[in-house]
């Protein structure tokens, strides 16, 4: 009995690993890379670097909002748009001065960069999009200065 039961569960495992039951997704982190490289091939050649913040937005609201709502927008434009696949989201963006405790700075668990930090981030994130093979990148903000 155990061992038919560690059968049946050794072939459901590979059987949801196969490509013909791979779950279809348009957000990269949820692929492997030869899954990425196939999709480039067969015609995403769109890439969308989405960037979120973790900051407050008052007491009633989670401090990932913005993050929460990039990712779902950015997977419908990818879906709507059905040549796109759609990077991690950015959680980060300048959002206040950490040492003058400016902006969203001044509530616990907003988090922030410099300009010039965030910039290079989305920078290096678009470039590696290229490098991948994506031929277009859109890059799009939900935060005042992520966007």
């Amino acid at each position: 009995m155990i061992r038919q039961m560690l059968s049946f569960t050794f072939a459901a495992f590979v059987l949801a690993a196969t490509p013909a039951f791979a779950q279809r997704s348009v957000y990269i982190e949820d692929l492997t890379w030869p899954e990425v490289q196939q999709a480039i091939k067969s015609g995403k050649t769109s890439a969308i670097i989405y960037a979120g913040s973790t900051e407050q937005n008052g007491p009633h609201m989670a401090i990932g909002k913005h993050n929460f709502i990039a990712r779902w927008v950015a997977g419908a434009i990818a879906i709507k748009l059905g040549n796109a696949l759609v990077y991690p989201t950015l959680p980060f963006a300048p959002t206040g001065d950490a040492v003058k405790r400016t902006e969203h700075m001044r509530f616990p668990g907003s988090v922030t960069l410099t300009p010039q930090t965030y910039r290079s981030i989305v920078h290096d994130v678009a470039l590696s999009a290229l490098d991948a093979g994506f031929r277009r990148v859109f890059i799009m903000g939900d935060h005042g200065d992520g966007q």
